[in-house]
């Protein structure tokens, strides 16, 4: 009984250091390269990722998982898109943590299908970014009004 409480306790202290290192490549990436908006929803979709069960998490690469975790909400945000004020390439991004762009497009169409996001999943939206969905949504709208009456 014992026994099996001790490996409980090692798994969750594994599960913790791995979250935390994780956690700390996003922050460090998004002080660098993007923002707080950024930083906040990365370490909210972590969050998410660890409390799945089976969390995917437990294994594998903590620099890829940070990465495609930033990856994901950048995707839905048009984090790689150059007519955005903030931008960064995909490239840039695989290069910050080391992997290989080919390994990177492969993951994050895994980690994709795993999320099961696209592009406005609403979840994933920055609050910066939906306020301007909403206002040029409704300057559409006040155009389609104006030229009825």
């Amino acid at each position: 009984m014992l026994k099996g409480s001790l490996m409980k306790q090692s798994k969750s202290k594994q599960m913790h250091g791995r979250f935390n290192e994780i956690n700390k490549l996003i922050i460090d990436l998004c002080k660098e390269k993007l923002n707080d908006e950024y930083k906040d929803m990365c370490l909210q979709l972590c969050i998410t990722l660890f409390r799945k069960r089976p969390s995917p998490i437990t294994t594998g690469d903590t620099n890829i998982w940070a990465c495609e975790i930033i990856y994901a909400i950048g995707t839905v945000n048009f984090l790689f898109d150059s007519s955005e004020k903030l931008h960064i390439k995909s490239k840039e991004l695989y290069e910050w943590f080391g992997i290989p762009g080919s390994t990177g497009n492969e993951k994050s169409k895994q980690f994709r299908d795993l999320l099961k996001t696209e592009v406005f999943e609403r979840k994933w939206i920055l609050p910066s970014k939906m306020k301007e969905i909403f206002k040029e949504q409704l300057s559409r709208w006040n155009c389609i009004v104006e030229v009825k009456t």
